[in-house]
This record gives C-alpha cells, structure tokens and sequence, in this order.
C-alpha cells in the first residue's frame, strides 16, 4: 500500500497558541476553539493533521525573551467533538469560565522533544511553576523556528498549510518525533452523537480518515518512542497493525466499487458499503490481529457493530430513506484466526467474518462467504 507521502492525503492546518497550552492538550488529548471558529471546528475531519505553532507573544511560566515563535509538534484529529462546559487551560480556570468550547480530541500526539508524563509538572496552574517551565523551554529548543519557513500561516489562531515548502518542512524534517496515542479503552465514541456519514470515492479518501499517521514513512521513520497511558507502544508493531488496518479497508473498498456499491464512512464506521439497487448493505468492522490479539480485537469489534447498527445505520437509512432487505454485519480480519470455535460464537451473534491479506478475501466460517454478500 502507497503511504510514503502523508502531505498529499492528509489536510494539515496549523493552531497558534501559548507553549502550556500544548502540554494541557497533551494531558488531556484535547484542543478548543473560540466560539467565532464554530464553523471552522465543524468543518475538521477525523485524521486531519494539526500542527502547533507556540507564539511569542505571551505565556504563564516563561519571560517574554524566552518565547520564540516555533513550531513544536502536531496532532492527529481523533473521534470525539464535543462542546466543554469546564475549564480545562489556565487561562480559563484564571477567568473561572470556558474560552474555548469548541473542542475536539486527539488520536495521537508527537512533540520534537520528550515529554514525560509524570506529576513533576502542571500546565493547568503555577503550583509547578519552575518544572514545567523548565519543560517548556525543551519544547521551543526542539521546534522549527518559523524564519526557517517564510509562507507558514501567521494570521489569527487557526488556517490550512497550502504552501509544499511547509509541509515538507514539518512533515519530511529530520527531527525525532515522540508520540502519545489516546489510551483507546478510555475513549467514548458517542461523545457528541454520531458524526455525518461520508461518501468515499477513492483509497485516499479511506487513508486520509485515519487516525494513526505510522503507517506513512515520512512521519513513521521518524518516531523514537511511543507512550499510550503511561505504556510504552512497540512502534514497529504498531506500524504493522496500522498498515494492516488501512489494507484490509482498502481492499474491500476496490473489490466492492468494483461491484457496483457505494462506499461510505464517518468518525466511528470504517467502512460502509450500500447498493440501493440490490437493497444490500455491509457494515464492516476492520480489525488487524497481526499481534496474537485475535479475542480482545473481536470482542471490540463485536461491541462497535451493535452500537453503529443502533446509532449510525438507523440515522443514515431516515435520512437517505432507504429500503434495505438485506442488511450485513462483517467483522474483516488481517489473518485467519486459528480458533474456529470463536468465529462460531462471532457468527452465531448474525455477523459475518472474512480475513482480507493482499487483496485477497476469504470467508470464514458457516455463514454466507463474502463473495456471496458482495455478489
């Protein structure tokens, strides 16, 4: 699968904000705007890229000669947008109110220096003052002075990154990248309701929806650690799951265009497939178990297609009025799993199971195999 060039999949945008601000984003896998960007915060995507531009114009921890306009990271859009209603950065637990509703969360975050997530230091007050401002400083040593990227967007708090200079500059650099993945088990995937259903006419539009950026060489290679929950994350293994993830999305995608459905998605739905012709519908559920983690991937599997089957099929078939007979529940594997036993139970619950491994399907246990499904 093509994935060296993340710049020409990916839309990257660029967020202005004081240093502490970022290590609160950090803690709490968390971003907000003010309530004049409402529109531009729901307009972002899940798997949109982020990066973070640390202004000298002010902060709470360091003198204003220490500040220096630098770029020191980015963050990958994860799955939940959600209006705050608690203070959650400084400057709002000073003012005792909410200046940025409009927030999002992030699938990962990677800093150009390391970041440890201990309790030696605090972004969200001064009670760590010295600490965390002594990290801060590592922060800006690390980052990408902006006199070294002359078209990076400096007007308001927020914009796109058109200009390729750029994007080389930040994507393809030669800095170390630490990253932070959103402990998945702690995620709620309704926060905010379901997100709108999108059509889906090209492989990229399946990558660019993605929440891990490992997988593309240019961010990948560059990554020296990985922290998930105060746990440290093979990078190579998760490489491996992420690459095996997007192959099984984008195989299916090509075999089922190729016959005639419509192939759509949103922040939770990896792949939903519909022919209104035949009044058919698969909604998949992609799960790599390239790590011997065939049962804890299945049972979440298994959780994620009832609920989107509740939420996001019954709002998706009102709103497009849909008459569907025949409706179809596929879990879709990187490897067939060796206990049958198990898929026994996963088909006795009316899902479907597949393994999709270089483009090729195969169906897996009693019920109808997937080119029956698929016609």
């Amino acid at each position: 699968m093509p994935t060296s060039s993340l710049q020409d999949i990916k839309s990257i945008f660029r967020v202005t904000g004081t240093p502490e601000n970022y290590l609160t984003a950090l803690r709490a896998s968390t971003w907000g705007f003010k309530a004049d960007l409402e529109s531009r915060w729901k307009n972002l995507h899940t798997g949109d890229i982020i990066f973070f531009h640390s202004s000298k114009s002010s902060s709470h921890f360091l003198n204003k000669n220490e500040l220096e306009s630098r770029v020191i990271g980015f963050g990958v859009v994860g799955e939940k947008f959600f209006i705050g209603t608690t203070p959650l950065w400084i400057e709002e637990f000073e003012e005792n109110k909410v200046i940025y509703p409009y927030r999002f969360n992030f699938s990962e975050i990677y800093f150009f220096a390391e970041v440890s997530l201990n309790e030696t230091w605090d972004s969200q007050s001064l009670k760590k003052k010295e600490a965390t401002a002594a990290l801060l400083r590592e922060l800006l040593a690390a980052g990408i002075p902006l006199n070294q990227m002359p078209n990076f967007p400096k007007m308001g708090s927020y914009s796109i990154i058109n200009d390729e200079d750029t994007k080389n500059m930040l994507i393809k650099g030669t800095q170390s990248l630490y990253g932070y993945r959103t402990p998945e088990e702690e995620s709620d995937s309704f926060v905010g309701g379901p997100s709108t259903i999108r059509e889906v006419n090209s492989q990229d539009e399946i990558l660019r929806f993605s929440t891990g950026v490992t997988p593309f060489e240019d961010i990948g290679a560059r990554v020296r650690k990985m922290d998930q929950g105060h746990r440290q994350v093979d990078v190579a293994k998760l490489q491996t799951a992420e690459n095996a993830h997007a192959d099984i999305l984008t195989g299916l995608f090509e075999h089922l265009k190729a016959r005639g459905y419509q192939c759509f998605k949103n922040n939770h739905i990896d792949l939903l497939a519909v022919n209104e012709g035949e009044k058919k519908s698969l909604l998949i559920e992609a799960k790599s178990n390239e790590n011997m983690n065939f049962h804890a991937q299945s049972r979440k599997g298994i959780v994620q297609l009832f609920e989107y089957n509740y939420y996001e099929m019954n709002q998706f078939k009102a709103q497009h009025r849909l008459q569907l007979q025949h409706e179809h529940n596929l879990l879709a594997f990187s490897q067939k799993p060796t206990d049958t036993d198990y898929i026994k139970f996963i088909n006795s619950l009316k899902i479907r199971t597949i393994a999709v491994a270089n483009k090729q399907i195969t169906g897996l246990g009693d019920l109808p195999n997937f080119s029956d499904l698929a016609g």
